[in-house]
C-alpha cells in the first residue's frame, strides 16, 4: 500500500512586541495565522492565573521555531521586554532559529540585532497584512527568484563541457501575441475593478475581497461567479489570492496585472507619466529628500502611478529611494531623467 507523507508542520512564531503596539502586533498575528504560521501571542495565550515565566519562556519562546519582534518608540515603557530579547538571542545562536525585527514609526533595531535585515513597516491593518505575508513567505522559502531556464541556443559539444553558440540575429520576427489573450471580458472588467480599489489606497494589495464587489462600469461576473473570475486572473499571473480554510481573505494585483489594467483605467497615464519625469527632472541633488506623496501631489498623478513609476526607475538605477513605514523617500535621481524631462 502506498502511503501518503504527511504535509510539514506549520512553522510556530513567537510574536513579541510593547504593549502600545498590541493594535498591530494583533493584526500582524492574525494575518500570519491566516498564511499558514502558528503564532504564539501573549494576548491570545496568557490567561488569568498562568504563570508568566512558564508562559513566556517555556512554552512560548522555547517552543517557537522563529521569531517576530515588533519594535518601535514604545519598547522603552515596557523594561521586560529586554529579557525575552535576550532569550530570543540565545535560541537564535544555539539553535539557529530566524529571528525577523519589524520596526514602526522609523525606530531602529536593537542594538542586537542591528546586523539583521529588518521588515519596516507601517501601523495600519494593510501594512500589517503585507507584513505577515513577506514573513510567511520568508518562513516557508519562498522567493520571487526567476527559474533558470535553458535557452535554445545552448548546445553541448564532444569536447569537456558545454559550449555556448551566440544565437543568430533575428530576422522577420513575428510580433508576440498580446498578453493574457484567453480572458474574457468580464475577467478583465474584474481585474479594472480590483485596480480601482489599489489606486484608492495607493497599494496594489492587500485588498479586501468579497462576492458584492461594486459591479462599476463594464461588464463584470454575476454574483456566485466572481470566485471563479479571480481564480481565472490567479492562474494568468494577473492577482495573488490569500485563502484561509478555503475562503478568500483578501487579493494583491501583481505588477503584471497593474500594468494589464492601468491604461484602461487611467486614460491620461502616459501624461501623468510625463508629470512625475517633469517633477523628477527640478529635483536637484541639493534638495531635501522627495516623499512619493509629495510627489503625487506636485505631478496631479494618483500615489500607486507614481509609485509604481518609481519602482521601474529604481530598477532601471535612475532614482534611489528610501522606504520609511511603508512609504517612499526619493533620495537621488540619476542625471538621465532631468536630461529627458519628456
Amino acid at each position: 500500500m502506498t502511503s501518503v507523507a504527511d504535509p510539514p508542520a506549520p512553522p510556530r512564531v513567537f510574536l513579541c512586541h510593547a504593549t502600545a503596539d498590541r493594535a498591530f502586533a494583533e493584526s500582524l498575528g492574525r494575518g500570519l495565522a491566516a498564511n499558514g504560521v502558528v503564532t504564539w501571542a501573549d494576548f491570545w495565550e496568557v490567561r488569568y492565573g498562568d504563570s508568566l515565566g512558564r508562559k513566556l519562556y517555556v512554552e512560548g519562546i522555547a517552543g517557537a521555531d522563529a521569531f517576530v519582534l515588533v519594535h518601535s518608540p514604545q519598547w522603552a515603557h515596557d523594561p521586560w521586554l529586554a529579557d525575552q530579547l535576550d532569550s530570543m538571542t540565545v535560541r537564535r545562536i544555539e539553535s539557529g532559529c530566524r529571528l525577523v525585527p519589524v520596526l514602526l514609526d522609523s525606530a531602529p533595531a536593537p542594538a542586537p540585532l542591528a546586523h539583521l535585515h529588518p521588515l519596516r513597516t507601517g501601523r495600519s491593518e494593510p501594512e500589517a497584512l503585507r507584513a505577515a505575508v513577506e514573513i510567511a513567505r520568508t518562513l516557508y522559502g519562498i522567493n520571487d527568484r526567476p527559474p533558470v531556464l535553458t535557452p535554445s541556443w545552448l548546445h553541448g559539444t564532444e569536447g569537456h563541457g558545454p559550449a555556448v553558440r551566440t544565437p543568430p540575429p533575428a530576422q522577420n520576427e513575428t510580433p508576440s501575441p498580446p498578453p493574457f489573450p484567453g480572458l474574457p471580458e468580464d475577467h478583465l472588467t474584474l481585474l479594472r475593478l480590483l485596480l480601482h480599489q489599489a489606486l484608492e489606497v495607493g497599494e496594489l494589495g492587500p485588498l479586501p475581497w468579497s462576492e458584492e464587489v461594486s459591479t462599476g462600469s463594464g461588464v463584470p461576473p454575476r454574483p456566485g461567479e466572481r470566485e471563479g473570475a479571480l481564480g481565472a486572473l490567479e492562474a494568468a499571473g494577473l492577482v495573488s489570492v490569500t485563502r484561509h480554510r478555503g475562503r478568500i481573505l483578501w487579493c494583491e494585483l501583481t505588477p503584471q496585472g497593474y500594468h494589464r489594467a492601468v491604461p484602461s483605467v487611467v486614460p491620461d497615464l502616459d501624461a501623468v507619466r510625463r508629470r512625475v519625469i517633469e517633477r523628477l527632472a527640478g529635483h536637484r541633488p541639493e534638495d531635501p529628500a522627495l516623499r512619493d506623496t509629495d510627489l503625487a501631489t506636485a505631478a496631479d498623478a494618483p500615489l500607486l502611478v507614481v509609485r509604481q513609476q518609481l519602482e521601474e526607475l529604481v530598477a532601471d538605477r535612475r532614482v534611489t529611494l528610501l522606504r520609511p513605514r511603508g512609504g517612499l523617500l526619493l533620495t537621488g535621481v540619476d542625471p538621465a531623467p532631468r536630461a529627458r524631462p519628456t
